[in-house]
């Protein structure tokens, strides 16, 4: 889910993660990605840049209630991976670094790979139920379209009854009571800064010389692509340095009597060095 031609913030959580990341990182470190969207928006917000950046939340949203929270405290794209992957017939075994995958996702093995069984419809499948809850979600609360939800944290409530002791501890007025909340921009495509990547130097210069080089035959060389010679080099070829091996050689065979021999008027003529 997201916007054609958007410049998107990127805010990823520590709930999402690669089955081959080992399982003290995945639950040892990083933040909750409702921290990092709440506290984009609002920053964006202050410096007067919401309008030219989209945010995106990623990490682990399974369900449609998961996106529309996202919205409401300012994402307004949303990345999935664990949960299509897992419609494809993933399973977190932690081997994807060992090219051992059972269900043959992640692995270049061709053996593993047999057994993949997943296709593009069930993850077509998967996004539609999620659509259709985020969709039962925004008539809830009582909003028509994606675009009206984003930054709507006034619509969001904390639970009366938290999981745990140490949850109801927490603090979450400075997510939920956004202080620009009055005015809630949107994304903009007019409105995102141009960077002009096409007029660089990179572009212009440095990524036009390759071609050219490859296309173009150098004097006395050969193109790109052509197969290694491995007869020997005629003497119209590109000069040779003094000191190096072929140099070397040929002195040696001047200097010898079969050299001597070759080279005079009345030995038999000798092929090109």
């Amino acid at each position: 889910m997201a916007k054609a031609g958007a410049q998107a913030v990127l805010i990823s959580g520590h709930d999402g993660g690669t089955g081959a990341a080992p399982r003290s990182s995945i639950h040892g470190a990083g933040l909750p990605w409702e921290l990092g969207v709440a506290e984009t928006h609002q920053t964006l917000i202050q410096n007067g840049l919401r309008n030219q950046a989209a945010i995106e939340a990623d990490g682990k949203l399974m369900t449609g209630r998961d996106v529309a929270i996202a919205c409401m405290l300012g994402a307004e794209e949303f990345g999935f991976a664990t949960a299509p992957l897992v419609a494809l017939g993933y399973c977190m075994m932690r081997v994807c670094n060992l090219d051992t995958c059972p269900a043959g996702i992640a692995t270049q093995d061709p053996e593993p790979r047999k057994r993949f069984s997943g296709k593009p419809e069930y993850v077509v499948n998967f996004m539609y139920f999620v659509a259709q809850e985020l969709r039962e979600y925004i008539v809830r609360l009582g909003v028509r379209t994606v675009d009206e939800l984003v930054g709507r944290c006034d619509l969001l409530r904390v639970l009366e009854k938290r999981v745990t002791r140490r949850a109801e501890t927490l603090d979450l007025s400075a997510l939920l009571q956004n202080p620009w909340g009055d005015q809630v921009p949107h994304f903009d495509p007019a409105a995102a800064y141009g960077f002009h990547l096409e007029r660089t130097a990179d572009v212009s210069v440095l990524l036009e010389k390759p071609g050219k080089t490859l296309k173009t035959k150098k004097p006395g060389g050969w193109t790109s692509g052509s197969p290694l010679r491995t007869g020997p080099l005629e003497h119209s070829s590109a000069p040779r340095l003094p000191g190096s091996a072929e140099t070397t050689c040929q002195r040696t065979a001047m200097s010898s009597p079969a050299g001597a021999e070759a080279g005079s008027p009345s030995g038999p003529s000798s092929p090109a060095a």
